[in-house]
């Protein structure tokens, strides 16, 4: 039977596990690692990191904060020792009267105010501050995040279409290539059969031009045949013949 544990002893043997680590503390990995040993939600486990993560942050910018205002407040009160100890010194050299403590009270209740503030600070309300200002960064880095993977998405969607594109082009290019050889190849055989016929043309001609300059006869034309027609002569009677002797001759006396 396998043994459970009730989160009260989840959290000593963890407890008690991290306090045997080393010094230098556990890394994130390793922690993420025993969470699931321990059969807790990894998103759980990386939520509750997270939280711890600011939590520290906002500790340590607390203490900062607070740390710059003792400073800014030792600053001040120096500037108002010697601005108040220049005064008081005029007001002693003038001897008309004593004035200096009017700004030395209305300076020194401001001084007093940034003394409660540094030395007595809203550790709560800094706090919440810093938690505002870590929420405002959180999303700022998430939006740089979104913006990055939309970009790394986008380059690798205009990789393809670069890559499809380029296919493409490559095979018009092929197929124009193609039918540019075809053609040149349907154009060259033309162009040879126009040769022969245009060399052929001419030698005929140049032949014939040198048999007549020569004297001789060229090339003989293949005659037509000549048609033929026959025709039926039928022979007139004697006595019209005889007629016709005569009158010719008296024509011919005639004349």
């Amino acid at each position: 039977m396998t043994e459970r544990y009730d989160d009260g002893e989840v959290e000593e043997i963890l407890r008690r596990a991290l306090q045997r680590r080393a010094a230098d503390g556990i890394d994130h990995e390793d922690l993420m690692a025993a969470a699931r040993e321990a059969g807790i939600d990894p998103r759980a486990a990386e939520e509750a990191a997270r939280a711890v993560r600011e939590d520290r942050e906002a500790s340590e910018r607390v203490a900062l904060m607070q740390s710059r205002r003792k400073k800014s407040f030792f600053g001040k009160l120096r500037t108002f020792g010697i601005v108040n100890a220049s005064l008081l010194g005029l007001d002693v050299m003038t001897g008309d009267g004593w004035w200096f403590y009017w700004p030395l009270m209305t300076w020194g209740s401001l001084v007093a105010l940034d003394a409660a503030r540094a030395f007595f600070p809203d550790s709560e309300s800094d706090r919440k501050k810093v938690k505002a200002e870590l929420a405002r960064e959180r999303a700022h880095r998430q939006r740089v995040e979104e913006a990055r993977r939309k970009a790394e998405e986008a380059e690798r969607s205009g990789k393809k279409v670069k890559g499809a594109a380029a296919r493409f082009e490559n095979a018009v290019e092929k197929g124009v290539a193609a039918l540019l050889a075809a053609a040149a190849t349907q154009v060259e055989r033309a162009t040879q059969e126009v040769t022969r016929e245009v060399k052929r043309d001419l030698d005929s001609a140049f032949g014939s031009y040198v048999a007549k300059q020569e004297g001789r006869p060229g090339k003989p034309k293949e005659r037509e045949p000549i048609q033929v027609k026959a025709r039926v002569v039928t022979r007139a009677p004697e006595h019209e013949i005889d007629e016709t002797v005569e009158e010719r001759a008296r024509r011919q006396k005639a004349r």
